[in-house]
């Protein structure tokens, strides 16, 4: 955004304010452009050899980012995050998470006492969010209401289906022909 013009700028704060006014998130901007990459290796005549990317609108990704300031500032301001929490917290990454994990190794291994470790990797996580349940807990914990029915809006049409287009060059590929039908 700091290179759009000063114009420009000032329309997309219009919109992304109509939008948190109505409290209506865009069916457009949920809209995908899906894309095929063969993985590295894999038979390209396997579906599962591919790796689907959806591209989606670049203003509702915009908004997205601003939806996401507003709630982070309320979570922020209602003193919600856990010291221990660095995902979605701006100059908190995983590799700090990583350094306070080996500092804790090397600290008990001095004092000769155990660690233990538990390490998830959720597969398909996106796919199995409880999306009745992302929207209840703003609800509960008094989010303001622009925030919860704005989130609501948004995925909405996530819960439906997400809406796709595919190129024609993807038509002989596999993974369009096994799964194209359910993304139309």
């Amino acid at each position: 955004m700091k290179h759009l013009p000063q114009r420009a700028v000032s329309l997309l704060a219009q919109i992304f304010d109509a939008v948190l006014l109505t409290r209506q998130f865009s069916a457009v901007w949920n809209h995908a452009r899906v894309i095929s990459i063969l993985k590295p290796g894999k038979d390209p005549a396997l579906p599962s050899s591919y790796r689907p990317i959806s591209l989606l609108d670049t203003i509702g990704k915009l908004f997205e980012k601003v939806l996401l300031a507003r709630i982070l500032r309320e979570v922020s301001e209602r003193g919600m995050t856990r010291d221990e929490q660095l995902g979605f917290r701006p100059r908190y990454s995983t590799s700090l998470q990583l350094a306070r994990l080996v500092e804790r190794i090397t600290r008990n291994f001095s004092e000769k006492r155990l660690t233990a470790a538990v390490v998830l990797d959720v597969a398909k996580a996106f796919e199995t969010v409880w999306i009745d349940g992302l929207v209840y807990k703003p609800t509960l914990l008094n989010f303001s209401s622009y925030i919860v029915h704005t989130i609501t809006s948004h995925h909405a049409d996530h819960i439906r289906a997400p809406k796709a287009s595919f190129d024609l060059a993807d038509v002989g590929n596999p993974l369009v022909r096994q799964y194209g039908r359910y993304l139309h």
